[in-house]
C-alpha cells in the first residue's frame, strides 16, 4: 500500500505559478518521503520610486566580484588591511547616507587594490550545431511541454511528443 504524502504548498491566490513539480526518489533520508522540485514561474515587476515616471529606466550594475581566495596568503592580507585602514582614515563627516557611500567605494577600491577582479566568464557553452532554428523548435517544444502540464488533455500531449521527436530528428541529424 503506497500513499502520498510529498505536497507541494503554495498560497491559492498568489502570482507565483508552478510550471512544473517532480518528485525525485532515490534521495534517501530515512522515510518513505522523496524529493520534491518544483519550477515555478516569478513574474517580474520593477519597483518605481515615487518621483520616477514609467519611461526612465533605472540601470543598476552588478557589484564587482573580488578574488576573495587570494586573501588566505598572509601578504595580501595584511596588503588588505592596511589599504583599508589608510583609506577609512579619509572618510570625512557628513549625512550618513554620504558617510556609507564613500566608506563602500573605499571598501571596494581596498578589495580591488589587494586582490584584484575575478574574469567575467561565459557561463554556457553553446554547441556548434546550436542555432535560431533549433532554438524555435525547442521553445516550440517547451511551449507544448508546459501546455500538457497544464491541461493533461490526450491531445496535447501527442503534440508535444510529436514536437519532441521533430526535435531529436532535427539535432541527430546534425550531430552525427
Amino acid at each position: 500500500m503506497k500513499s502520498i504524502i510529498d505536497y507541494v504548498i503554495i498560497k491559492q491566490h498568489t502570482h507565483f505559478n508552478p510550471q512544473d513539480v517532480r518528485e525525485y526518489r532515490g534521495a534517501e533520508c530515512g522515510s518513505d518521503c522523496y524529493l520534491v522540485i518544483s519550477k515555478i514561474y516569478l513574474p517580474y515587476r520593477k519597483m518605481r520610486n515615487k518621483g520616477e515616471s514609467e519611461n526612465e529606466q533605472q540601470t543598476t550594475l552588478e557589484a564587482p566580484r573580488y578574488k576573495v581566495r587570494s586573501l588566505q596568503q598572509d601578504s595580501i592580507r595584511f596588503l588588505y588591511k592596511m589599504r583599508v585602514a589608510n583609506k577609512i582614515a579619509t572618510i570625512e563627516e557628513g549625512t550618513p547616507e554620504q558617510m556609507y557611500e564613500e566608506l563602500k567605494t573605499d571598501l571596494q577600491e581596498a578589495a580591488y587594490e589587494a586582490s584584484g577582479q575575478e574574469e567575467q566568464y561565459q557561463r554556457k557553452i553553446t554547441p556548434e550545431w546550436w542555432n535560431t532554428d533549433i532554438e524555435e523548435l525547442v521553445t516550440e517544444k517547451k511551449a507544448a511541454y508546459n501546455k500538457w502540464l497544464m491541461t493533461r488533455e490526450v491531445g496535447h500531449r501527442e503534440e508535444y511528443i510529436h514536437i519532441r521527436r521533430k526535435v531529436n530528428k532535427v539535432i541527430n541529424k546534425l550531430t552525427f
